[in-house]
């Protein structure tokens, strides 16, 4: 072997441990970027910007950048500041139907912010909301729809007031009347530091997990449930109970009884309304009177659920006889609701002198087919129904046939409305 050959060798063998040795503190370095990752976390969690409402935009929607201080709208890294007046009850940002949000934190600091939300889907992928952050802070969140969750750390704070100030507390407002909240703990109140959380779940599903406790309410702090849902992650029955002994959860204000179902790993607290509405009765007076049919003729041609009684999405004379037929059991043309159709009914329409005279008409002044008239059609509606001189309606197996006495009395019945009215 010459002398060249060898240290060729010499040098390929250098070569080859100094390529071994870089390959060896990539690996390391790979290990060391990993690690940092793992404890410092990604970049973008550590550069989170703190972005404060302003409204200047004067449009009061939350996806407008214009009204944000930084002149864009907060993202999923991003914590969002609202404080009053800038985001008071006139100028307070509106979540709705499309906004589809992402932020990282909600903060409500100073004065009296409020942030509504009627539709729409909001994120918040870090610690949370801090609701009534600062002294004397009083912060409202309007929830009438949408949906609202809490991806991360997942806390929702109510009155959580930072600093110690047992003269000036905060309070944090959570009031739902619709749509969905899902957070992983929830705090009314935070412990030692006055602040208090008030939530009213007027409507709506509040989903609350197991983390920091769960749902703890403190500090004076209080839920009152009417129409609304709370549902907790796995049997809460006994810290429920707990908190309706000390009147912490309450039903219609402390008026209701609130009923605790545990089943399928939830527990659910729903208030039983001490008042429950009466079908029919549109003016909510408790009764069933000739007042409700007058509403419901009114609404003739619309679609309003609220008069729809047979759910066909039509308010028509077909949902007034389930309001005569089913529910106050009595006949087309009982005019004064006495369960019977008989000769003082035509007595209290004739008194009232409303046939064909094109001024409008009432239950009791005759207008018993609903389109706010009395004229022959009415006849025809009571002819149909064929109640006349039956008695109560409970005592007549089926709709008789219209007789000879019915006929005749209509008949005599027309033929003196109409001399009135000449």
């Amino acid at each position: 072997m010459t002398r060249n050959s060898v240290r060729k060798k010499m040098s390929n063998r250098r070569g080859l441990k100094l390529f071994k040795g870089f390959l060896a503190l990539n690996r390391v370095a790979s290990v060391i970027c990993c690690i940092a990752v793992l404890v410092i976390g990604p970049v973008a969690e550590i550069s989170a910007a703190r972005i404060t409402w302003t409204g200047e935009a004067g449009d009061n929607v939350w996806d407008n950048e214009e009204n944000w201080s930084s002149g864009s709208v907060p993202g999923r890294n991003d914590i969002a500041i609202l404080n009053g007046p800038d985001a008071g009850s006139r100028k307070g940002p509106i979540i709705a139907d499309g906004d589809n949000l992402k932020v990282k934190e909600l903060i409500a600091d100073e004065g009296r912010p409020l942030v509504t939300m009627t539709g729409g889907k909001l994120e918040v992928t870090g610690f949370g909301a801090r609701w009534a952050d600062a002294s004397g802070a009083n912060a409202s969140f309007k929830m009438s729809g949408g949906e609202i969750d809490f991806t991360g750390t997942g806390i929702l704070n109510l009155g959580w007031q930072s600093r110690v100030d047992p003269v000036r507390s905060s309070r944090g407002m959570w009031e739902m009347t619709g749509g969905e909240v899902t957070v992983k703990g929830l705090e009314a109140g935070v412990s030692g530091n006055g602040g208090i959380g008030m939530i009213d779940l007027h409507g709506g599903t509040l989903n609350v997990g197991i983390s920091r406790g769960g749902l703890t309410i403190r500090n004076r702090s209080k839920m009152d449930i009417t129409e609304g849902k709370l549902v907790l992650t796995g049997d809460q029955k006994s810290k429920v109970e707990g908190y309706i002994d000390d009147r912490l959860i309450v039903g219609y204000g402390g008026k209701a009884e609130l009923a605790i179902n545990v089943s399928g790993g939830k527990t659910t607290v729903t208030a039983i309304d001490p008042n429950p509405s009466v079908p029919g009765d549109f003016n909510e007076d408790g009764i069933l009177d000739a007042e409700d049919l007058d509403l419901q003729a009114a609404a003739f041609g619309g679609n309003n659920a609220d008069f729809d009684l047979n759910s066909d999405n039509k308010v028509n004379f077909a949902d007034r006889l389930v309001w005569v037929n089913d529910l106050k059991n009595t006949w087309i043309g009982d005019s004064n609701l006495d369960g019977k159709f008989d000769s003082t009914d035509f007595v209290l329409v004739l008194t009232a002198g409303r046939y064909d005279t094109f001024f409008p008409a009432g239950w009791t002044e005759g207008d018993w087919d609903g389109n706010r008239l009395f004229n022959s059609g009415d006849f025809v509606a009571a002819l149909q129904a064929g109640g006349y001189d039956q008695g109560p309606r409970a005592a007549v197996a089926a709709v008789p046939e219209p007789s000879s006495l019915m006929l005749i009395a209509f008949g005599l019945m027309a033929l003196v409305l109409g001399r009135r009215r000449r």
